[in-house]
């Protein structure tokens, strides 16, 4: 069983390590993987990348990359350079910068789902692809040390992420602990590119295209979007891809629960779209103030989500809210839904990252009391079977003495005499505890 990003939805060893940036190689986890002995868990593989019994996949991966491997990268490189694409990149209008960076989520969940040792393989396509686009309108330098800045630090945060929180994921603590990590470290990088920015020599259109003429706007903007993009897209996608199986028994198991899982993602679509509309929305004419309160819609069914189908709930509902309201405020139809002097990039970057947050948490408890209620269930039951031995076990020497009794009570013998008196006793006794 693989650990996620996001809190699991229970079972005692759901938070084994995946075989993922923290393991040396392999697609796919060992049937008898253990859970290492100690709490903090070894700094490398805690897990075998295939089953014991299979040599000859082992000999391929031994000599290189599996086929897998060049599949995932194909992919992985297909999906950057079309959300590289200037018609679908999520970035400020007239601007270079991100509401949030598809392509850097998705490098994110690949180091975190995939092996080790194919690291390299997505950083050298993603710094490859985004380096094309933005030699397109930047300088050599300033695009190389941007480039080089989000590969770095999406390493370093997956790295943080298996060294320091993985092995305690599973309770909340942690889980806001890492989202306040994730926050400081992006803070930071967000920092050494106004840096950069300031050091390299740019012209003044690169200037205004890169930083919006506002050095600490540009900041903001690259440090929040930089965090909705490893804890609302990075995150979600990487739990999506570890928990496909639960998830498809999910969706194609009839019943309750597949009713409430499409229910509750089909309402969070409606009231999202209503929330920040992706159409021409303008003809409705809401008041500023309703069209404020209406951002807050999405929240509480995401939530639910959230708490009733935890992991993949959360990671579904995060998915839905924070592409349609990264597609609303810098879509095409911006202008028509967002009249305003100032786009309003940082108070979504904020709701998402609150949202994701408290889903993340919200997540992590009911799985906490899920398993407690699995334990306390478990605990019931070897109850009921030690109090069933208990009494079998009584019964069958109570049986001989009763009978015993039975008998002696049926002599007429005259030395028993004295001793019918507490004859009578053993047998009267008895026999409420015999039945």
């Amino acid at each position: 069983m693989r650990k996620y990003l996001w809190p699991s939805s229970g079972g005692p060893n759901a938070s084994v390590r995946p075989p993922g940036f923290a393991s040396q190689r392999g697609d796919r986890a060992s049937p008898g993987a253990a859970r290492p002995s100690s709490r903090r868990g070894p700094r490398t593989a805690a897990i075998l990348p295939f089953p014991t019994n299979q040599p000859a996949t082992e000999a391929v991966e031994n000599a290189g990359f599996s086929p897998a491997t060049w599949l995932w990268a194909a992919g992985f490189a297909i999906a950057a350079y079309v959300f590289s694409l200037p018609q679908l990149a999520l970035t400020v209008p007239e601007t270079g910068l991100h509401l949030i960076s598809i392509p850097m989520g998705l490098l994110a969940a690949v180091l975190i789902v995939r092996p080790r040792n194919e690291a390299p393989i997505y950083g050298l396509i993603y710094a490859a692809i985004s380096l094309g686009f933005a030699l397109r309108a930047d300088g050599v330098g300033f695009a190389l040390a941007k480039v080089a800045l989000e590969t770095g630090q999406t390493f370093l945060v997956v790295c943080m992420l298996f060294h320091f929180f993985f092995h305690r994921f599973q309770e909340p603590m942690m889980v806001a602990a890492w989202a306040v990590a994730a926050l400081a470290l992006t803070a930071f990088s967000a920092f050494l590119m106004l840096v950069a920015a300031s050091l390299l020599p740019m012209t003044q259109s690169e200037y205004a295209f890169e930083l919006a003429s506002n050095p600490w706007m540009a900041w903001r903007y690259w440090w929040l979007g930089n965090a909705c993009t490893y804890l609302a897209v990075a995150g979600p996608i990487a739990t999506l891809i570890n928990l496909r199986h639960r998830l498809t028994l999910l969706v194609t198991t009839p019943g309750d629960d597949r009713r409430k899982f499409f229910g509750g993602a089909a309402a969070l679509l409606v009231v999202s779209l209503i929330a920040f509309p992706i159409n021409d929305m303008s003809w409705v004419g809401l008041p500023a103030e309703v069209a404020v309160a209406t951002h807050l819609l999405p929240v509480p069914f995401a939530m639910a989500m959230a708490t009733r189908f935890r992991a993949n709930g959360a990671s579904v509902a995060i998915l839905i809210f924070t592409l349609i309201a990264a597609v609303s405020v810098v879509g095409p139809n911006q202008n028509a839904n967002w009249p305003g002097p100032v786009c309003p990039v940082t108070p979504t970057q904020t709701l998402l990252l609150v949202t994701t947050i408290t889903c993340m948490v919200l997540s992590s408890i009911s799985r906490q009391l899920k398993m407690a209620l699995n334990e306390a269930l478990k605990a019931s039951e070897m109850k009921s079977r030690f109090i069933a031995m208990l009494h079998h076990e009584l019964r069958t020497p109570l049986n001989a003495i009763l009978g015993f009794s039975e008998l002696m009570r049926l002599q007429s013998v005259r030395a028993l005499d004295d001793a019918l008196g507490p004859i009578e006793n053993i047998h009267a006794s008895g026999q409420p505890c015999w039945r």
